[in-house]
Order: C-alpha cells, then sequence, then structure tokens
C-alpha cells in the first residue's frame, strides 16, 4: 500500500490500472484506464461505504471478480476498511462458495452482476439467502 500511497500523492494524474481489452465481452461494462488519482478516489469510496454498512476489524469479505480495476480496487479498500478480503476464482459455483462463507463466516459477499453469461448476482443472492451472517448490500 506504501507504494500506492508515493504514487498517488507524487503521479496522481499518471495511468495506474488498465482494465483487459475484452472486459466488455466478459462483464458487459467497457475497459477503463484510471489515473492513481481516481482509483485512490474509488478505494476510499468503497472503504468508506463499507464502513457505513457496518463493515468492522476482520470482518470477511468474499469476493469474486474477474481480473479488472475493480478486483484491484477491492483488495486495497477492504483493507483499508480494517476487513479482509477472501477472493474467490470466478468459476466457482454455489457449492464452492457457500462452502468457503460459511467457513470464514464472511460477511459480505462482493461480485460482478455477469460474468462470461453467467448471472453471479442471482448466484450471490441465494448465497446471501442461506447464509445466517452474510448481509445484503
Amino acid at each position: 500500500m506504501d507504494f500506492f500511497k508515493v504514487h498517488l500523492q507524487n503521479t496522481p494524474d499518471t495511468v495506474c490500472i488498465v482494465d483487459p481489452p475484452n472486459k466488455s465481452d466478459l462483464t458487459g461494462s467497457a475497459p477503463e484506464r484510471l489515473t492513481y488519482g481516481e482509483f485512490g478516489r474509488a478505494v476510499d469510496a468503497v472503504a468508506s461505504a463499507l464502513v457505513r454498512m457496518g463493515v468492522q476489524k476482520d470482518d470477511v469479505i468474499m469476493v469474486q471478480m474477474p481480473n479488472c480495476w475493480e478486483l484491484a480496487m477491492l483488495y486495497l479498500a477492504i483493507s483499508k476498511a480494517g476487513a479482509i478480503i477472501s477472493p474467490a476464482p470466478v468459476l466457482w459455483r454455489e457449492a464452492e462458495l457457500g462452502h468457503i462463507a460459511e467457513l470464514t463466516r464472511a460477511r459480505l459477499f462482493i461480485t460482478v452482476e455477469m460474468f462470461n453469461k453467467f448471472n453471479h448476482r442471482e448466484m450471490g443472492d441465494r448465497l446471501r439467502a442461506k447464509s445466517s451472517f452474510m448481509t445484503r448490500c
């Protein structure tokens, strides 16, 4: 995080992160290029939102995202909020994710709406409905 902070402070207008060119084929969202300043503001905004939602120190947050700027941002934002990220491969489905959610007592599950024509949001909704400790966000 210190390396990121140095660049954020010294070169906020320099490109920090670039999405894969096929992001729109996989998620329906256009690929983006963010500067350190833009990326830093996203990290701060998401970390603040997590804290407002009640995320506390050492809460586990499961994340299932493709390799895009949002995934990198979540690593930093979750850490900044004091929580622990539990990343999951995008190919995992409800059975695997449910097992990990119960094992880690994950408080939240963050994913994309769709990835490679599979509805991850619906799967996430089913996971939350089965969990006694996962919060809807």
